[in-house]
């Protein structure tokens, strides 16, 4: 079996990542993803599937009350969601049924959590509304952000750029206005998102921090808001192209 290095590791990282994985995150990631490549057999798709087990377990946890239980599955759910990638590209087991496993396990632990809080900790005359409402404006963000990405390599291979397409690279397609600001090139450095408080950073604060110091109702609300406006955001792809 091959042996792989720290740095290998650390170049399986997409470039673009939230801030919670790089200056948190990676050092759980890293060894563990690591300890997987250089001494188990473990698929990435066991990984994912271990991801689902533990979101899945995550909401039924919180559908009972036991919001410390329901918080650690959920911090563990996106561990294994972290690794599953990161271990595909290093040990080249990376296939498309994999990514789009990925995603719609990403979907599903999304809608479990949310079902298993709304549940238990949201007032009863409107559970189900805001409830449907988070699932709603995630799944509508998601699709239309994979719409965007379907058009620019579209785009691409219309104007027969192929070496661009095969370039291409969801985490890396948008251009910033920051890219030749100090700013910019640090984020490049450290391989961050422009924002720190990206989609991740919401989700950890909704589904970790929000329970358990009993402010569920209130961070719902305001990530329904934050989800909105982002669905918002990505028409401004549409209005200014071509």
């Amino acid at each position: 079996m091959s042996k792989y290095s720290w740095s290998e590791v650390r170049a399986c990282f997409h470039g673009n990542e939230p801030w919670f994985n790089v200056f948190i995150l990676k050092y759980l990631t890293m060894p563990l993803t690591l300890f997987l490549a250089n001494y188990t057999r473990v698929s990435p798709n066991f990984v994912t599937m271990l991801s689902l087990g533990l979101g899945i377990s995550s909401g039924y946890f919180y559908s009972q009350g036991h919001l410390s239980e329901g918080a650690l599955a959920y911090f563990f759910s996106y561990i294994c969601d972290a690794i599953d990638g990161k271990l595909a590209r290093l040990t080249k087991r990376y296939t498309f049924y994999g990514s789009w496993f990925d995603i719609v396990v990403d979907r599903i632990v999304f809608c479990s959590v949310c079902l298993g809080l709304g549940y238990s900790q949201l007032p009863a005359d409107y559970s189900l509304v805001l409830t449907g409402l988070l699932i709603f404006t995630f799944m509508l963000g998601f699709e239309s952000r994979y719409n965007i990405q379907t058009h620019e390599i579209q785009v691409l291979l219309r104007q027969n750029d192929l070496d661009a397409a095969m370039r291409w690279h969801p985490v890396k397609a948008t251009t910033s206005s920051n890219e030749k600001s100090a700013y910019g090139a640090w984020l490049e450095r450290k391989g961050l998102v422009s924002s720190p408080f990206s989609l991740v950073e919401m989700l950890v604060f909704l589904f970790i921090i929000a329970p358990l110091i009993g402010m569920y109702t209130e961070v719902a609300v305001i990530s329904f808001i934050i989800l909105s406006v982002r669905i918002l955001v990505q028409q401004k792809y549409w209005l200014f192209t071509r």
